[in-house]
């Protein structure tokens, strides 16, 4: 299966930086495309550092690699895993647990904010689709990464 795991950065590979996580390292998780390279641009543009994956799959292998300080994923990533998937697969880990992370969706955020509930996932910020640059800062200025 080829992966499709967009790993570098302005200042260089994901992989190749320490594991410590910091201010504005943040890993975008969402299979689209188009989607995910504008999410990408803007948060680059706002000086963080970001790296992208297509799937919980691929974010897993760069996760495996590194703890970024914040974890934005879509929920829905056209596969059988979910966004929710991939959070409650980082809670369980000891060393990803405390990674902040953001859902994003265009699903109902009222039944969203159920299942993260059901998920144990209360911690986890919801930023609806289609969302303006404000929204995403706001929620970035709320999220400690």
């Amino acid at each position: 299966m080829a992966t499709n795991v967009s790993a570098t950065t302005a200042k260089g590979s994901f992989a190749s930086r320490a594991s410590a996580p910091r201010r504005g390292d943040v890993l975008v998780v969402d299979d689209d495309d188009f989607v995910r390279h504008a999410l990408k641009r803007l948060l680059i543009t706002d000086g963080r550092e970001c790296v992208a994956a297509a799937s919980v799959e691929d974010a897993q292998q760069l996760l495996a690699l590194h703890a970024p300080a914040l974890v934005i994923t879509d929920l829905n990533l056209g596969g059988k895993l979910t966004g929710i998937d991939l959070i409650a697969w980082m809670r369980r880990s000891p060393r990803l647990a405390a990674v902040p992370a953001m859902l994003m969706t265009g699903d109902d955020p009222d039944e969203t904010r159920v299942r993260l509930d059901d998920a144990g996932l209360r911690d986890v910020e919801i930023l609806a689709k289609p969302f303006e640059r404000g929204a995403l800062t706001r929620l970035l200025g709320r999220v400690p990464a």
